[in-house]
């Protein structure tokens, strides 16, 4: 069947907390029933603010999700953000990765990878995809000089990944030899996804890792990918 609710806008934010009883995915859309100049867009936004997006580190990699310590760097919005370094200036050689969850890319529309990063780092930095969770990689794209101008904007078009699930991986390469704060992501969004709510039973277990649905939403995990200890 198909519902419908009338939404009335605040200073131009909408919120809708939404609960269902069955288990499934339920597709969402939007009309300007009124006339107003009210446009849908279907955007995949992470702006870190409330939690870490579903991104995810390897044991020993000095990127860490949190608000950066004064003097080391700022956010682009808001106070949070993902840096390869939040408390100190990188001085270590390093080859660390920050991975996005899994993100299903549409077939239409023109799927854009938007983001927000400041590099105060030689690096490099390299911006990489991968549709077969991390066998191989492409590099979309690779910074090696610092951006002393503060955050710059980056947009990458997926369309040649339409119809595959991707993972997107931010690697910096840092070499030892500067004293310097490195590299910081922040309101990272795709564009064109369809959007979609998918309820869960909260006492399932969806990816069969032996931890409830509950469970894995409580302490910040993907309750669609195995992860015994939570720390994804």
């Amino acid at each position: 069947g198909r519902n419908r609710v009338l939404v009335e806008f605040s200073d131009g934010i909408a919120v809708l907390h939404v609960i269902d009883p069955v288990v499934q995915q339920v597709s969402l859309g939007g009309s300007d029933t009124e006339r107003m100049g009210v446009e849908w867009v279907p955007t995949f936004v992470e702006d870190f603010e409330s939690s870490a997006g579903g991104f995810t580190t390897s044991n020993g990699s000095a990127w860490r999700w949190g608000v950066p310590a004064p003097g080391v760097g700022t956010a682009h919005s808001g106070q949070r953000v993902w840096a390869t370094n939040l408390s100190r200036y990188d001085v270590d050689a390093a080859d660390d990765s920050v991975l996005s969850r899994r993100i299903s890319i549409p077939t239409s529309g023109s799927p854009y990878l938007l983001f927000h990063h400041l590099l105060d780092s030689y690096g490099p930095a390299r911006l990489e995809v991968t549709t077969n969770e991390g066998s191989s990689w492409s590099t979309l794209s690779t910074w090696s000089n610092p951006v002393d101008r503060g955050y710059s904007f980056a947009a990458f078009n997926l369309s040649g990944y339409g119809g595959t699930s991707v993972r997107i991986r931010f690697r910096f390469l840092g070499d030892g030899d500067e004293v310097r704060p490195g590299w910081f992501i922040d309101d990272f969004a795709i564009t064109a996804i369809p959007a979609a709510i998918r309820f869960l039973s909260p006492q399932a277990d969806a990816d069969s890792d032996g931890l409830s649905n509950a469970i894995e939403m409580a302490g910040g995990s993907d309750p669609l990918v195995a992860d015994s200890d939570l720390d994804t």
